[in-house]
């Protein structure tokens, strides 16, 4: 029995005195001592992020709904690619049209952004919920004096009206905007009685088409002019 003890006694002297392995080193070491304090931390703010929302829960509802409302505009960011190729779209849909048919105010904002594609003056810009397009005065690759300088940049108060389109969920905006009727020239139709220039709900009846169907067919009176 005394031999069996002696043993025993001898195989703990012996594991005390094994040198500790790499990762019992790390846990008791600072590292460890800092990773443990960390987790706690991790543990009590969820705590009471749980508690929180249990005493509030409107309050809770309306962060979370705002968190997933980010996270979704986010995901759905538009990038400078997806501008460039909704710019050529927007492009070749009025290039297939003659210039009599085409929208006057598409065709001028189009023509205006490829210019300044051409010119390699779009800038694009995240930020994070959404996008912005913007000109810049020069191309980044000019190296003239007015390009470079530092006293000649553009200021920030004048940004606002280099801005060229907004992204916001999948979708550049103004030039959706612009590209409304985009194959309807609304000049065709400026000599027009105000009524005949705009379709309304309240127009659509069988009445009041054949008032103004008629309205066409009346002689224009033309007044003396007065002295």
């Amino acid at each position: 029995m005394a031999a069996v003890w002696r043993r025993l006694c001898s195989s703990a002297s012996a594991s005390a005195s094994r040198p500790l392995g790499l990762w019992s080193r790390v846990r008791s070491g600072r590292v460890g001592s800092w990773t443990e304090s960390l987790l706690r931390d991790y543990k009590d703010a969820c705590k009471d992020i749980v508690i929180g929302a249990k005493e509030r829960p409107v309050r809770a509802a309306f962060y979370t709904a705002l968190l997933t409302g980010a996270g979704v505009c986010r995901h759905y960011n538009p990038c400078e690619k997806s501008f460039r190729a909704a710019l050529l779209d927007a492009s070749n849909q009025l290039v297939v049209l003659s210039p009599w048919v085409r929208n006057g105010r598409s065709d001028k904002h189009v023509q205006r952004v490829v210019k300044l594609q051409n010119e390699g003056r779009l800038e694009h810009q995240s930020l994070l919920v959404f996008s912005l397009m913007y000109s810049s005065p020069y191309d980044c690759e000019t190296s003239s004096y007015n390009a470079q300088c530092e006293h000649l940049v553009p200021r920030w108060v004048d940004f606002p009206e280099r801005v060229l389109d907004v992204g916001f969920f999948g979708k550049w905006w103004i030039l959706s905007s612009k590209m409304t009727d985009w194959d309807i020239n609304e000049d065709e139709f400026s000599h027009l009685p105000p009524e005949l220039r705009e379709i309304s709900s309240q127009n659509l009846n069988s009445t009041e088409n054949e008032r103004l169907f008629e309205l066409k067919f009346q002689p224009v009176i033309l007044e003396e002019e007065e002295g």
